[in-house]
């Protein structure tokens, strides 16, 4: 396919990718882009078929770690150690071993235990907004607000630190997507890594007493403490968590709210929908497109010759709208039977820990609003997405809202 580097990177192509997504389903499923180092899989099956490869693994800085300068590889060594703990980039054996360590903690139970005032924060959110002005920005001025909310629950982390971990997210996000060796970039990634590691050294010099159930924080403590997990997997557990948490939920509100200007739902419709609703808007509109592989051993898949450090990305958007498994793909249709089967949570063998957590929070406050704006009649302006191949993602969503 001529230009596919031009195509992927247009203005056109970041409003709505899932055209050209058809397009190489069509003509080119597994493309090889030479801007992007990589291999880029958009059928259903491939993706299904190449996460669970055990050749391919979830390890890929070191696909371009190793075209830096050696004196750059040692310097920028405990950012790559930290990236390697996250449950994110590990393969199954690590991956399996602390999964079961977070299952045994109850972090899973905070956000239930604090749901009612949690809701409330965010209704008065809400209120406070809708009362002074007939717009909001709805990703901005309420769901990352209340996303954040539901970190410091979950995480036990006071509001007033936010501001310096949405930065060093920023950054870890910036890097992981970047696709390159950028030296710059890595350093930066690097001072991040430093200045939250410091950060968390902080947190646990101040806990004393330690019980599981509380919140996320202290049963990664008290799992340290145990010796259940190294401090390096704490660390990196919360950065994890961190990436994978308040904006991640907090797009996921926002897409969901974008699509009612196309559907007709009400509040009592999701009330009685038994949560088919939310698989839905994970399908249609997951936040992060792209799940991202390395080739660590010669292997051919697909038929198609990979060499060890080659570059794979699953386009999981485009096997969200892979038309041989979801039938009309471009139709929000919560009656799917294979409605759970959506690829934004990865695959069977790598299913994202935190998937309950971001079903969980995104109901709560989507509710909060829909019940909320029952009385009004809502308008959504498009919003102009990031320029991003990996991240499903607008800078703002402004909502106009009258009395009906």
């Amino acid at each position: 396919m001529d230009n596919i580097y031009s195509k992927l990177s247009s203005d056109a192509f970041f409003q709505n990718p899932y055209a050209l997504y058809k397009e190489l389903q069509t003509e080119n499923p597994i493309i090889y882009v030479t801007e992007l180092q990589a291999w880029i899989v958009t059928k259903y099956e491939d993706i299904i078929q190449g996460l669970n490869n055990p050749y391919l693994t979830a390890d890929r800085w070191n696909s371009y770690f190793w075209q830096l300068e050696k004196k750059d590889q040692e310097r920028l060594d405990p950012l790559k150690n930290f990236l390697a703990k996250w449950l994110l980039f590990s393969d199954w054996e690590y991956h399996k071993k602390l999964r079961s360590s977070l299952i045994k903690s109850s972090f899973l139970k905070s956000l239930t235990k604090h749901e009612e005032r949690l809701y409330q924060k965010a209704e008065n959110l809400l209120i406070s907004k809708i009362s002074t002005w007939n717009k909001i920005d709805i990703l901005n001025e309420y769901a990352i607000p209340v996303s954040m909310e539901v970190l410091s629950c979950i995480l036990g982390i006071d509001n007033k630190d936010f501001p310096k971990l949405v930065k060093w997210t920023e950054v870890f996000i910036n890097f992981i997507w970047k696709g390159h060796a950028d030296k710059e970039c890595w350093y930066l990634a690097l001072e991040a890594y430093f200045e939250f590691k410091l950060y968390v050294d902080n947190l646990i010099s101040q806990k004393e007493k330690l019980e599981y159930g509380n919140n996320l924080m202290e049963d990664l403590l008290k799992m340290y403490k145990d010796k259940c997990i190294t401090k390096d997997e704490l660390i990196a557990t919360l950065g994890n968590i961190l990436i994978d948490g308040y904006e991640p939920s907090a797009l996921s509100i926002s897409q969901w709210i974008k699509l009612l200007n196309k559907n007709n739902f009400t509040f009592q419709d999701i009330e009685n929908e038994n949560k088919k609703w939310l698989h839905e808007i994970f399908r249609i509109e997951p936040t992060f497109l792209c799940a991202a592989r390395r080739v660590e051993q010669d292997t051919s898949i697909w038929n198609v010759q990979l060499w060890i450090n080659d570059r794979i990305l699953f386009i999981l958007g485009a096997g969200n709208y892979d038309e041989t498994i979801f039938a009309t793909p471009f139709l929000f249709d919560i009656n799917r039977e294979n409605i759970t089967k959506h690829l934004t949570f990865w695959s069977w063998h790598h299913r994202c820990i935190w998937m309950w957590l971001a079903y969980s929070s995104v109901e709560i406050w989507i509710k909060n609003f829909m019940k909320i704006m029952q009385t009004k009649s809502i308008i959504i302006n498009d919003p102009i997405y990031k320029k991003s191949i990996g991240l499903r993602a607008f800078n703002e969503l402004t909502c106009v809202y009258y009395d009906k």
